[in-house]
């Protein structure tokens, strides 16, 4: 503990930069242990290995305490069909594997697997309950409180909230399309949808764009004033920058989001989209909500989220349990510092 007690660095000491990988490292961090100018004393840590003890914990003691847990990818399954063959660039002759046992793969003779990070743009994190989980690392969060009426998109009830340090926005993630996340209220049921968007709208998340169901909508002022008032974002562009799903759209060209339909019963949806010329609309192969934000972009964000308010993730019980069966360490600690 006495060693523990010389690690911790101001930031203004020994500033984080962020690596091509989106890993924060802090340069001439030995030299800055060594003129450390923070002096402190851990008498004592309290471990804690299941979420009841860690809910005891934050009651008796009032504070944040610190959680360690794996980093893992979940594998979804896509269709492989002469309709999505160019955007996911499969080839149903050779590229194949056994498809879910979902209704809305009844008549797939060909599914692909694809890999995603288990944090998604609502600061949800998720595991897969019929599905392969593989360990990519290990990160440690602040647990702010907890909440056992919140359910995720996946139907996972009850959780921890926990305080990250990650950045919301897009191509910040291992990997994925970009990150979100909302108010400690918002997943304590607090707020409503609509207050939350005032302080977290997370303006780069399709869960958060305007839908009108064609061009003299999308165009009404009605609907301008709407979206604005609501800070959702209404006109997009094409950027067309996935590294999972290609050709979609025209790079740079704008469109509205007609609607998200949910495919099937594990994630996937299919978003439709309309041209600013109303010349035609498009709709996306079967893909996770995530996935289209390296697809399509608000022209202009006014509103981004606030970083006092907002960057706080929902946890489930679920996912923890699931990811210590799996793969073990997951552990929270408290510590007593004079």
């Amino acid at each position: 503990m006495k060693e523990l007690a010389k690690l911790a660095l101001p930031e203004s000491v020994c500033p984080y930069t962020e690596t091509a990988k989106g890993e924060a490292i802090c340069d001439g961090q030995d030299e800055a242990l060594a003129t450390n100018p923070l002096r402190f004393n851990v008498t004592a840590v309290d471990v804690m290995y299941d979420y009841t003890d860690m809910q005891r914990k934050l009651i008796d003691k009032q504070r944040v305490i610190t959680l360690g847990m794996p980093f893992i990818t979940n594998e979804y399954y896509f269709p492989c069909t002469w309709a999505t063959e160019r955007n996911y660039r499969c080839h149903s002759n050779w590229t194949c594997v056994p498809c879910p046992r979902d209704r809305a793969f009844a008549n797939v003779g060909c599914c692909i697997s694809s890999w995603r990070p288990f944090v998604s743009m609502r600061g949800e994190w998720h595991h897969r309950k019929g599905g392969k989980m593989i360990l990519i690392g290990g990160h440690a969060i602040d647990v702010v409180g907890y909440t056992d009426t919140y359910t995720d998109e996946w139907g996972n009830k009850g959780g921890l909230i926990v305080r990250n340090s990650w950045s919301d926005g897009l191509e910040t993630a291992h990997g994925s399309s970009g990150r979100g996340s909302h108010s400690a209220a918002y997943y304590m049921y607090d707020v409503s949808d609509a207050d939350e968007a005032l302080v977290c709208p997370n303006p780069q998340s399709p869960r958060s764009w305007t839908n009108c169901k064609n061009l003299e909508e999308c165009r009404s002022p009605v609907t301008k004033v709407q979206a604005l008032m609501a800070r959702s974002p209404l006109e997009l562009i094409c950027i067309d920058n996935s590294a999972v799903v290609f050709h979609v759209c025209q790079k740079n060209q704008t469109y509205y989001m007609a609607n998200l339909t949910e495919w099937d019963s594990d994630g996937l949806f299919v978003g439709c989209f309309i041209h600013s010329s109303g010349n035609y609309s498009l709709c996306a192969p079967p893909l996770l909500i995530d996935d289209l934000a390296s697809v399509f972009t608000p022209v202009e964000i006014l509103h981004y989220n606030d970083p006092d308010l907002c960057q706080f993730n929902f946890i489930p019980y679920a996912t923890m349990e699931a990811i210590r069966t799996r793969f073990g360490s997951v552990v929270a600690a408290d510590f007593e510092i004079e």
